[in-house]
C-alpha cells in the first residue's frame, strides 16, 4: 500500500502536464509512477485514496470537472484549473502536504511540542482550502507557543528573583510586547558574556523576528475588526519561513534548558 502522501503526489505529477484527462487515465498514470519510483504495486486500498485525493483536489480548486475547451463539462473529464496550474508551478506545491509539514517540523525539532505541531498541521489544512484567515491564525498560534516555550526555559535560566516573577506573570498573562522584550533582552545578555555559544545563537534574531511577525499577522491583520485583511502571499510567507525559525528558537530554547544553574 502507498501512503497518502506519496499516492498524493503521484496524482499531482499524472495530472500536471495531461489534457483531457479521465479518471481511469489518471489512474493509470499513477501505477505507471508508482513502479517508476520504486513505491510498489497498485491495490484496492490505493484505489479508494486515489478517489479520496481526487475529491479532495477538487475541493482545494486545483482540479475540476471537464475539459480544456470546456466542450465535455462533466465527469469523468478531469482537468486542472488555473489556481491548479499556479500551485503545480510554483514553491507552493510542496506546501499542499500537512502531514509531510509537520513531519519535517518535527526532523527538524526532535520532540516538538505537541501543540506546535497541531497548529501547524491547522495551518497547512486551511492553506489548502484558501481558509487565509484561519491559516495565518493557526500559523501564528504554532509561533506563540513556541515563544511561550522558550520564555519559560529563560525563566528556569535566570537567577534574579525579580526576573522570574516578571516572566511568571507574562506566562500567565502573555503580553507580546514585552514578551519579546524579555527574550530579546536575556538572549543579548547571554551573548555579551560568552555563555551562548554562536552555534547556537547563530541566525536567532532574524528567526525570531519572523516568529514575532506571525503573531502579528494572526492578532492583528487577520481578526482585528478594523484590519481583518490577510493575503495569501503573506501566510505562505509565514509558512514557508516558519520551519527554519522554530528549529533555531528550540535551539535556543534547549540551550537555557541544559544551563540552568
Amino acid at each position: 500500500m502507498i501512503s497518502v502522501s506519496d499516492l498524493r503526489k503521484l496524482v499531482f505529477k499524472a495530472v500536471a502536464t495531461g489534457q483531457n484527462l479521465q479518471y481511469n487515465g489518471i489512474r493509470e498514470k499513477v501505477r505507471e509512477l508508482a513502479v517508476q519510483f520504486g513505491l510498489g504495486g497498485f491495490d484496492n486500498n490505493d484505489e479508494l485514496n486515489l478517489n479520496q485525493i481526487i475529491w479532495d483536489l477538487v475541493i482545494e480548486r486545483v482540479l475540476t470537472f471537464g475539459t480544456e475547451n470546456r466542450s465535455e463539462p462533466k465527469w469523468p473529464f478531469i482537468r486542472v484549473t488555473d489556481h491548479g496550474k499556479a500551485v503545480m508551478s510554483s514553491e507552493a506545491h510542496g506546501y499542499y502536504d500537512p502531514d509531510e509539514y509537520v513531519n519535517n517540523l518535527e526532523q527538524l525539532v526532535p520532540g516538538l511540542d505537541a501543540v506546535i505541531s497541531q497548529y501547524a498541521l491547522e495551518s497547512l489544512r486551511c492553506f489548502r482550502q484558501n481558509l487565509m484567515f484561519a491559516s495565518a491564525v493557526m500559523i501564528g498560534a504554532a509561533g506563540e507557543r513556541a515563544m511561550l516555550l522558550l520564555l519559560e526555559a529563560i525563566g528556569s535560566w535566570v537567577n534574579s528573583e525579580k526576573e522570574k516573577q516578571i516572566i511568571n506573570a507574562l506566562l500567565d498573562r502573555p503580553r507580546l510586547p514585552q514578551i519579546f522584550d524579555m527574550i530579546r533582552k536575556t538572549i543579548k545578555t547571554a551573548i555579551d558574556q560568552n555563555l551562548m555559544p554562536y552555534s547556537v545563537h547563530e541566525g536567532v534574531t532574524e528567526h525570531f523576528l519572523s516568529l514575532y511577525e506571525m503573531i502579528r499577522v494572526q492578532r492583528n491583520d487577520a481578526v482585528h475588526p478594523t484590519v481583518g485583511e490577510v493575503s495569501r502571499n503573506k501566510v505562505f510567507l509565514s509558512i514557508q519561513t516558519f520551519p527554519v525559525a522554530l528549529e533555531v528558537l528550540f535551539r535556543v530554547n534547549n540551550w537555557f534548558l541544559d544551563n540552568c544553574q
